[in-house]
């Protein structure tokens, strides 16, 4: 089926999901785990109410006692899951998609975030066979906005910092209250509108955030903070309204989180030079595989402190290993009230060399191109690694290929010490994509 992806799954309603797959999903999904007690929560999405009554109905079907704690963030679902210590979890989204989408991100015990290799693909191939267990689990309601709110400020203090925050219309709007705690707020589209009637949910889109720039600007505010549509990956904005590359996020929040020999994950996509850095400051690096639930998994094996993704998911040990946007943004405000600098200053601090933001290619055939690429740079590279797609490093540049999860693309980062030795070689690769 085309709505399973490598982490989660999702598509256009109700072409592709609808209140019957979705209702077998979540009946297969309480057989695959064995499971007595299933939390959800959902978006605001239009269709979304529909296809949580189909999750109901297929969860209940199945014998599972259902806890729903209603509208939430997907980082909410996940404390729920672990705090309340439920078998599993389910969250109505399409995460950062437009409107015509939505979704499921399953979860089994602890928020640990299902992949295709730890469940999605045997949940798929499951349901070739039709439900036989009519069973009839209970239903109940549950609040948790005060639990999880007192979780998320353990130890935050007031600052006089001033932050623009962008809700884009859905679900970042529940964390306002929070961030008021610790900041002035001054919010962006708050009003919750599944039609996100203001702005598209990717803050990774440059369209999507020159409303929240204009506003940092307006304001004279130190710092921006723009979610996407479930309020699980957060874009910063300097107090100039520049957009600060995730990767650089990592490594801000990963040093004050982090002391000497603690480990930081990046992805695959992730600046090398700002690791290097990161290295003489006597922190260890690792690297995982792109997509959330496989930087959990990644998170959870090595034992990671903190972790971060270029797409603006931030993964905190102390949060079950798992992506919190909220913590993010509550450990940046931390980070410029202790420093007591400009976040385009703290930035400056630590970045090195030059980045192209990950480019999309669309290609006839995906493989043979991989591997014409590495026949080509692979024979005089220093390192050739195939942890994902294939990454390709010499002294004084690198870049990385993979193959998208989510859609038919060949995807495309490059990093190099100059300016010009970037662009040359950003020329030099798209020869092969034409």
């Amino acid at each position: 089926m085309s709505i399973f992806h490598a982490y989660d799954i999702r598509g256009k309603y109700p072409r592709e999901l609808n209140e019957k797959t979705t209702e077998h999903i979540a009946y297969t999904f309480v057989l695959f785990l064995n499971a007595k007690n299933i939390v959800i929560g959902r978006d605001a999405r239009i269709s979304s109410p529909a296809l949580w009554n189909a999750v109901v109905r297929g969860l209940r079907r199945a014998g599972a006692h259902v806890t729903d704690i209603g509208l939430c963030t997907t980082p909410q679902l996940y404390f729920a899951s672990a705090y309340y210590h439920f078998d599993g979890a389910i969250m109505i989204t399409a995460s950062h998609l437009p409107p015509d989408y939505d979704g499921l991100k399953l979860c089994g015990k602890n928020a640990e975030a299902l992949s295709s290799a730890t469940g999605l693909k045997t949940i798929e191939q499951m349901l070739t066979r039709p439900p036989v267990v009519q069973k009839n689990g209970s239903y109940t309601k549950k609040t948790i906005h005060l639990d999880y709110m007192r979780f998320c400020l353990k130890k935050r203090k007031k600052t006089s910092l001033r932050a623009v925050v962008d809700c884009g219309n859905m679900m970042g709007s529940l964390d306002l209250p929070i961030l008021k705690k610790v900041c002035a707020v001054h919010p962006l589209f708050v009003p919750i509108d599944g039609t996100m009637p203001n702005r598209q949910p990717d803050p990774l889109i440059p369209a999507n955030i020159r409303a929240a720039q204009k506003y940092v600007r307006a304001k004279k505010a130190d710092l921006g903070i723009i979610f996407d549509a479930d309020a699980d990956r957060v874009v910063f904005l300097d107090e100039q309204g520049t957009p600060i590359a995730p990767d650089l996020v990592t490594g801000l929040l990963g040093l004050h989180l982090t002391s000497p020999s603690d480990r930081i994950l990046f992805d695959v996509r992730s600046s090398h030079y700002l690791q290097e850095k990161l290295r003489q400051m006597k922190r260890k690096t690792i690297i995982g595989k792109v997509g959330h639930s496989l930087m959990m998994h990644t998170m959870l094996k090595s034992k990671a402190v903190f972790g971060g993704e270029k797409s603006g998911h931030y993964f905190f040990r102390d949060f079950f290993s798992a992506d919190n946007a909220l913590l993010a943004a509550l450990t940046m405000l931390e980070i410029l009230d202790t420093k007591q600098q400009a976040l385009s200053t703290l930035v400056s601090a630590i970045h090195e060399g030059y980045q192209t933001p990950e480019l999309d290619y669309s290609v006839t055939d995906k493989q043979q191109t991989l591997k014409k690429i590495e026949q080509k740079w692979g024979k005089k590279a220093q390192t050739v690694s195939h942890l994902d797609g294939v990454t390709i490093i010499y002294p004084t540049f690198w870049f990385n290929i993979r193959q998208s999860n989510t859609q038919d693309l060949l995807r495309v980062t490059i990093e190099a010490r100059e300016k010009k030795q970037l662009q040359t070689l950003q020329k030099k690769l798209a020869a092969f994509f034409v």
